[in-house]
């Protein structure tokens, strides 16, 4: 069951919107937000922003019975824009730069702080997984919006600043140069065979066997043929 609530805190006076400048190089948007270099970093287990809130010290989280908590980033790298977003057509040197439109939202996995999501039962996982499909549905009929990368956040290694298991939700104005890729050659195999070529990669790690990871009668994990980094797995239907 979904339940709204409302955030009981003082309403923080947000900057002023990012903007996204053109890699010249290989025309790709890259988001400047130079105004995340503020927030919260690393704080100790008792001041910590995404615990439930207690008395005297109000959270992200209203209350403590929950399974899953989706809100949105008090400091996000995108927002909405003020108005209807542009991306120039013609992409070069000279291309200037545009606001950077977007959402960016915080999935609270478990009220455990000591927890990550390898630790989640295989229920709570499908209730991670069921928020990430309804927030990509509603997200996903923001006319600004194109694409949308629900991901973990976990690891110092990897810039994390909160200690509570937690992931994010990036929904971003424009396809990311390798998806648009992928997309081109997907398409390009249906045109020349006919047949989905997700389902002729999958095809090919099950004939082959010497990839797969696990395998249930719905889902298949495997490494790929050209694995590009350490420990890379894909999960495909």
């Amino acid at each position: 069951m979904t339940k709204p609530f409302r955030d009981q805190r003082e309403v923080e006076t947000q900057p002023q919107i990012g903007e996204m400048r053109l890699d010249a190089l290989n025309n790709e948007w890259v988001v400047m937000a130079a105004h995340r270099q503020g927030r919260v970093f690393l704080p100790p287990k008792e001041l910590n922003p995404l615990a439930p809130s207690r008395p005297g010290f109000l959270t992200e989280i209203p209350e403590s019975d929950y399974e899953v908590v989706v809100f949105d980033n008090r400091s996000p790298s995108l927002r909405s824009p003020d108005g209807e977003l542009n991306l120039p057509k013609e992409m070069g040197i000279d291309t200037p730069p545009v606001p950077a439109a977007g959402k960016c939202e915080v999935v609270c996995f478990t009220s455990n702080y000591e927890a990550s999501f390898k630790d989640l039962s295989h229920r709570q996982i499908r209730t991670v997984l069921e928020a990430w499909r309804d927030r990509v549905a509603e997200l996903s009929s923001l006319p600004y919006i194109e694409h949308i990368a629900p991901f973990e956040n976990r690891g110092e290694e990897v810039g994390v600043t909160l200690s509570h298991p937690h992931g994010q939700i990036y929904a971003y104005p424009y396809l990311p140069p390798r998806t648009e890729k992928m997309l081109e050659v997907a398409k390009k195999h249906r045109d020349k065979t006919g047949r989905v070529l997700l389902d002729d990669l999958v095809a090919r790690e099950i004939k082959d066997e010497v990839r797969i990871v696990a395998r249930s009668a719905d889902w298949v994990a495997f490494v790929p043929y050209a694995a590009r980094y350490p420990f890379e797995i894909h999960v495909a239907p």
